[in-house]
């Protein structure tokens, strides 16, 4: 969401991809081979404290190229928010960080090394592209037992 908003009514170009920039370069990574995305899971920690709290959401993903020579790589791309409740359904979410985390990766020497201790400054770049990207609030659709639907302050 905050990609996009950091983004929102630049266009791009290329007659071939979306006209928007974000929606464009959604697009490209979408299309990327050699890849697929596994498990998801978004962690709340902090909710009802009083205080700021945090969302993390990580997303397996899954590199394979030549798996008779190369074995799998995996990790979990891993981006970092605070929050701050507003009201009963609604948080205000500021992207903070993202990073690959418990990843095949860190067993390769050097770039392990690399890979484990980096961590994008997500709402540095975001702030730097567009003021007030980095915020975007999270309002609660549905909630059961089983799944949790949110939206973005524009019903997406």
């Amino acid at each position: 969401w905050s990609f996009r908003k950091a983004f929102d009514g630049t266009n791009q170009p290329l007659p071939l991809l979306p006209g928007e920039l974000s929606e464009a370069l959604f697009a490209i990574t979408d299309g990327l081979p050699f890849y697929s995305v596994g498990t998801v899971v978004q962690t709340i920690s902090g909710a009802g404290s009083g205080g700021p709290g945090k969302l993390e959401s990580s997303v397996e993903v899954s590199i394979r190229v030549f798996d008779a020579l190369i074995p799998p790589q995996v990790g979990f791309v891993t981006t970092t928010s605070s929050f701050i409740p507003q009201g009963d359904t609604a948080l205000q979410l500021t992207v903070e960080t993202t990073e690959v985390k418990r990843s095949t990766w860190s067993q390769i020497p050097v770039l392990g090394q690399l890979v484990d201790t980096t961590s994008f400054p997500t709402k540095d770049v975001l702030e730097r592209v567009k003021p007030g990207s980095s915020k975007v609030m999270m309002e609660l659709s549905y909630l059961s037992d089983n799944l949790r639907i949110t939206r973005n302050e524009n019903g997406q």
